[in-house]
């Protein structure tokens, strides 16, 4: 449920990004006809309150991509490989705002990886390791009579951003994605990998026609102990009390479970995502007999860019520039 005090917060801190963008076309109408200092002053205000620097153009490339599938390394310029990313990690029939901004945070999600120096490949297209990308025969049997369509759609938001990466104190920023946060709140870095990151906090989002809203989840109480080593129905608190085994110890602001006990023994929950597949740690649980159901929200980390809510935001006329700044 939506905390009363955070939605009020969070209206407030709207009211005064408005105001401090009034004061930016003021600042900047000064800085073109007389105090130039105040204009350049509140602007670096401005930044500070977002946490975000502006988008920046960078040179083109090359990268060399690990493709998981065949075992083979390909050369690709970026422009082109993101065509391939974009297809792979968000629904083509995205509004176009919502497509531009996912193709930024891939493209800065490559130039960051390029950083790394590593002598073989850059990245792979295992998306669990670095991006998913789908090669054109690939987007062909995706989109059938479509691909001619999508793929043009996809070209074309792509080199509408060409060169645009995302930066923070003048550095590339390690751009972060998922398909849902949920339709609430997304999640601080910190309470997903444990480093902070001034850019990537909890931000209000919504979303409409989400199918990863209020997916259920059932297993036996035994299916569960075996995915996390645990012999739960020999336990003495079986009887009768099933509750007693299980207990959500703690949550981050936005709710997603961050520790949960299960028969006595701590887990993090990321680990009790990971061993029964759910598709977030935005999840609640009850019993049912002999069953554990399991209620989530939202698919992904949560962290940062929600595509969700990016195409929300884009059906509402937000661009992508402003999709990238709010999260």
């Amino acid at each position: 449920m939506v905390k009363p005090k955070r939605i009020k917060k969070i209206k407030h801190q709207r009211k005064w990004q408005k105001r401090w963008y009034i004061f930016l076309i003021i600042a900047v109408f000064l800085g073109q006809f007389g105090n130039g200092e105040l204009a350049k002053q509140i602007t670096k205000m401005e930044r500070e309150i977002n946490h975000l620097s502006t988008v920046q153009e960078t040179s083109s490339e090359w990268v060399n991509i690990y493709n998981h599938k065949t075992g083979q390394i390909m050369t690709l310029p970026i422009e082109d490989y993101l065509i391939g990313v974009v297809a792979a990690e968000m629904p083509a029939s995205f509004a176009l705002e919502a497509l531009k901004a996912q193709a930024v945070a891939a493209r800065t999600f490559t130039y960051k990886r390029l950083q790394r120096g590593n002598s073989q490949y850059h990245l792979s297209t295992d998306a669990s390791i670095d991006q998913a990308w789908i090669s054109e025969d690939e987007q062909r049997q995706r989109w059938g009579e479509r691909y001619a369509e999508y793929h043009q759609k996809i070209a074309q938001v792509v080199t509408a951003t060409a060169g645009e990466v995302v930066t923070y104190a003048g550095e590339i920023i390690e751009p972060l994605y998922h398909a849902s946060c949920g339709g609430q709140y997304t999640e601080n870095a910190e309470n997903v990998w444990g480093g902070v990151r001034p850019y990537l906090v909890s931000v209000a989002c919504h979303h409409n026609d989400d199918p990863n809203i209020a997916v259920k989840t059932v297993f036996s109480l035994s299916e569960v102990g075996q995915r996390l080593g645990l012999e739960l129905e020999t336990l003495p608190a079986l009887a009768g009390q099933k509750g007693s085994l299980f207990k959500i110890s703690t949550s981050s602001e936005s709710n997603r479970v961050l520790e949960m006990i299960v028969g006595g023994k701590h887990f993090a929950g990321s680990q009790i995502r990971s061993a029964l597949g759910l598709k977030s740690t935005l999840f609640s649980y009850q019993f049912d007999d002999d069953e554990v159901i399991f209620t989530t929200n939202g698919y992904g980390h949560g962290v940062g860019l929600c595509q969700y809510g990016a195409e929300s935001y884009a059906h509402e006329g937000y661009d992508y520039r402003w999709i990238l700044q709010h999260y």
